[in-house]
């Protein structure tokens, strides 16, 4: 039986590996920005969720069974699993760059969106964050936000 709300949750699982590959294969000045680790423990954050959620169950246990009258919390939920794709592609994009061509400099005002073509640079803020780091640390308020929501699934009776 297909369940849409478990495809998403294994499309987003899947992208959040390409992600971790990556980032251990990228190069070194990038793995010291956010290590592998890191984005790893994310990953690992993303499948507690999941399980926690019972995104993986069958029939009256399912999460599509269970936010059948729910459609608004169902929005949600799906609306923070595919907000990472993009994060990730910008991720992956951003890995895949010579760190020696990364001399673009990011105003804080940029929204994340607006920086999809640029390099790898350094925020102008009081943190220096780099744009890999801010990336990363969109990801990481990502999974907080779906245990919250998780709250709200019913639970199977």
């Amino acid at each position: 039986m297909t369940s849409p709300f478990r495809d998403l949750i294994k499309a987003c699982l899947r992208s959040f590996k390409k992600m971790v590959e990556a980032a251990k294969a990228s190069p070194l000045e990038y793995r010291k920005q956010v290590s592998p680790a890191e984005w790893s423990d994310e990953l690992g954050r993303l499948r507690v969720w999941a399980s926690h959620v019972g995104a993986f169950d069958d029939g009256q246990g399912s999460v599509d069974a269970r936010l059948n009258n729910f459609e608004h919390i169902r929005e949600g939920i799906e609306k923070l699993l595919k907000e990472p794709e993009g994060v990730i592609m910008e991720v992956m994009t951003a890995l895949s760059q010579d760190p020696a061509e990364g001399s673009v400099v990011i105003k804080p005002s940029d929204t994340l969106k607006d920086k999809t073509d640029l390099k790898i640079g350094i925020w102008e803020s009081d943190g220096g964050q780099t744009e890999l780091q801010q990336l990363y640390g969109h990801i990481r308020n990502i999974i907080p936000c779906l245990h919250q929501k998780a709250d709200l699934i019913p639970r199977q009776n």
